[in-house]
């Protein structure tokens, strides 16, 4: 899907978020073509919501991880 032509994405920072980056993803429109979730280094449980929050999803998507927090 597109809007007006265009491909749209989203990057997602996501450091400790296990409680919100469900219902983050899970909000984004529907004009949205792909989502970039950059994990900073998380040891809750925020890989394991972020999986289960795109898996059916329409758009394309990419997880991207920091081993150690690198922003905070």
């Amino acid at each position: 899907m597109s809007y007006r032509g265009l491909t749209l994405g989203v990057v997602i920072p996501a450091y400790q978020v296990e409680a919100l980056i469900g219902k983050t993803i899970s909000t984004l429109p529907a004009c949205i073509d792909w989502v970039c979730v950059v994990n900073d280094g998380s040891t809750d449980a925020t890989v394991r919501n972020v999986l289960s929050a795109v898996e059916s999803a329409s758009f394309e998507f990419h997880l991207l991880h920091h081993h150690q927090n690198i922003y905070s």
